[in-house]
């Protein structure tokens, strides 16, 4: 249920953030830039993660995010195998 409502609200702020752009300018970005995990999350005070999950639940999350997502879960696998660096 509390997903359900994680959900709906993240969708809700997208929305939002997508139809006022005058709203990015005022958390500092460009009317241009894309409504993602960073911008939703800022608005909404979340944290990233909470807002990134969501995103994913709905199937809203953008391709440089997911390509973002996977090279972070890459390195984490590198790092934490034998022999793999860092």
């Amino acid at each position: 249920m509390i997903s359900a409502v994680i959900d709906e609200t993240v969708r809700a702020a997208k929305k939002f953030l997508e139809t006022h752009p005058e709203e990015k300018e005022k958390l500092g970005q460009a009317k241009s830039v894309t409504v993602g995990t960073d911008l939703i999350s800022r608005f909404l005070g979340w944290k990233r993660f909470k807002v990134r999950y969501s995103l994913e639940r709905l199937g809203m999350i953008d391709e440089e995010e997911k390509g973002r997502k996977m090279e972070d879960l890459r390195l984490n696998s590198v790092r934490c195998k034998p022999g793999g660096g860092v």
